[in-house]
């Protein structure tokens, strides 16, 4: 599409004006400005309940990760670990892809059709998963002796909760099909906080991952008997015929091409502990898994976050000609995401091993915290692309970011195959970096020319260089007076600020803007 170029104002083609008219102009390019800045803060307030749902959600797993660790040692962490990866894995596969149909085919049908569509996709749904769950349950071993080093009792919970886990995604989904983003938002919440606090309640009674993975298993059934009285009270029980669910054809014809996607997705994020797994053990699961997510927190809170709240808002921009506008949001949304992500690098290279130790063990901190600063960095490149990925989607250029993905997602297997018994875990955090920057570049290529934000070189420098000098004066702190690290964090923040405005990397009205943004 060659035309979004043709919509830019292009200031130097145009006469050169009076000087009240350049005055006017100025004030009129600043007010725009101030419209931007409005318009960003209340995108963000728009989209806060669900911006506050994935920020919790993600601090969740913080909260419960030093007391895994510390209860159940890197081994049992393990073994949690690749439990959460086998149901990313097996969700999007037993669903059929008819999660995706709902969102897309619910909000055009009438009540009584969407309450009989519900019903028949449940029914569905829960014969595939009833027969993968029955074998699993019965057959153990395999997958067992695969990923869990023997632990056929892990392998038993896993297939009870694949039932109530995938049925449980089918009616929450329906939430956000009929827009009730505030109930979707409160069951997501609720849900996994009351997973964490029942979990951590067992595990330091002495139940162990045992009784982590009970509390997962209560919390999702009595979700699942809550939703089925919701939505029972709400349409009715509608008895599934043969005719009604070959009518859910249309779900799946949509859902099923966005089975790979999905796929792809996990084996760039979750794959490798598979392999570590395999090739290492689970134990080894349990020292790459921590730092990875301490690491990868806050890039994939602000990648989360860009890509839910911009997605809709300048879909609606650029639909309507707004081109101007759209880069204007995407450059300042990058400006923040860029300023908060790098110095969270820099600060994860010098405290990487206290974090972790202070979220774990010293043995899971001796062992596995350099990885922290791995996806940091990837986490970085990954920011970046949810902006390429964002203009492909407005530019209708999805299929692009399907097909690449699945190519990082072989960059990511291969890799690690060929270099995990050779590199041990590092090579788990070279490969995701790998696969990140093959992705983020080949989208950027697509992507280039049209509406790419565009941050100034010098500004960029400035981010730099001001979490640089904040790492200096942190390290010569810690050096000379070892202090308590988290002592250093609110420092850190006030000199990285500090000489940013000092280089006026960032203005006044943007702070101002960043306090009424958080």
């Amino acid at each position: 599409m060659g035309e979004e170029k043709t919509n830019d104002s292009n200031p130097e083609s145009k006469p050169l004006q009076n000087t009240s008219e350049e005055t006017s102009n100025d004030e009129s390019e600043e007010g725009q400005a101030s419209d931007d800045d409005r318009g960003l803060v209340k995108i963000v307030k728009d989209m806060g309940v669900i911006g506050l749902a994935k920020i919790l959600t993600a601090v969740s797993g913080i909260i419960l990760l030093p007391v895994l660790t510390r209860y159940l040692g890197a081994y049992g962490y393990g073994l949690w670990s690749n439990v959460n990866a086998t149901l990313g894995l097996a969700l999007p596969i037993l669903l059929l892809g008819l999660h995706e149909g709902i969102l897309r085919m619910f909000p055009a049908k009438e009540k009584v059709e969407r309450g009989k569509d519900l019903f028949s996709i449940v029914f569905v749904v829960s014969a595939v998963t009833v027969a993968v769950s029955a074998f699993l349950f019965l057959y153990p071993q395999l997958l067992a002796n695969l990923v869990f080093e023997g632990e056929e009792y892990v392998v038993r919970f896993v297939a009870l909760l694949l039932f109530v886990w995938c049925l449980d995604n089918l009616f929450l989904r329906s939430f956000q099909a009929f827009r009730e983003m505030k109930k979707y938002t409160l069951v997501r919440v609720l849900t996994r906080y009351s997973e964490i606090s029942f979990a951590i309640f067992l595990v330091v009674l002495g139940y162990g991952l045992y009784g982590a993975l009970l509390a997962v298993l209560i919390v999702r059934t009595v979700l699942l008997l809550i939703f089925v009285f919701i939505f029972s009270k709400r349409f009715g029980v509608h008895c599934p015929s043969l005719s009604r669910i070959k009518n859910i054809k249309s779900y799946f014809n949509y859902g099923a091409p966005l089975i790979p996607n999905s796929l792809a997705y996990w084996v760039i994020n979750t794959s490798d502990r598979y392999l570590i797994a395999y090739f290492l053990g689970v134990t080894y699961v349990g020292y790459y898994a921590p730092a990875y997510t301490i690491g990868r927190f806050l890039p994939f809170i602000l990648g989360g976050m860009v890509y839910f709240v911009l997605k809709p808002t300048l879909s609606e921009f650029y639909d309507n000609g707004g081109i101007d506008r759209v880069k204007k949001l995407l450059n300042l949304s990058m400006k923040y995401t860029l300023l908060l992500s790098i110095p969270f690098f820099f600060g994860i290279l010098l405290f990487h091993h206290e974090l972790t130790a202070l979220l774990t063990t010293g043995e899971i901190a001796r062992e596995g915290s350099f990885i922290a600063i791995y996806t940091a960095l990837g986490g970085i490149i990954y920011l970046n692309y949810r902006f390429t990925s964002l203009i492909l989607i407005l530019l209708k250029k999805t299929k692009v970011i399907g097909k690449v993905k699945i190519f990082a997602a072989l960059i990511n297997i291969i890799g690690n195959i060929i270099l995990i018994p050779v590199l041990g875990i590092l090579a788990a955090a070279l490969t995701t970096i790998a696969s990140y920057t093959f992705f983020t570049f080949i989208t950027y290529w697509a992507a280039r020319g049209y509406l790419f934000p565009k941050i100034n070189l010098g500004t960029f420098f400035k981010i730099i260089g001001s979490s640089a000098i904040m790492y200096i004066s942190l390290y010569a702190l810690l050096f000379y007076f070892d202090p308590y690290f988290l002592y250093l964090v609110p420092i850190g923040i006030v000199i990285y600020f500090a000489v940013l405005t000092i280089c006026k990397g960032i203005s006044k009205k943007e702070i101002q803007f960043l306090k009424k943004l958080l």
